[in-house]
C-alpha cells in the first residue's frame, strides 16, 4: 500500500467525493514491492 500524491483530492472541491474506484489496469503499480 501506498500514497499517491497525484491521486489526492479535497473532497470539499467535489461534492464531498472522498473514495474512488478506479481499476488497477488503469494506474501504474510498481513491478516488486519492499517491506520494511
Amino acid at each position: 500500500h501506498w500514497t499517491d500524491e497525484f491521486l489526492q483530492w479535497n473532497p470539499e472541491d467535489f461534492d464531498n467525493i472522498t473514495k474512488l474506484s478506479i481499476p488497477t489496469d488503469s494506474i501504474w503499480v510498481p513491478d516488486i514491492l519492499i517491506n520494511e
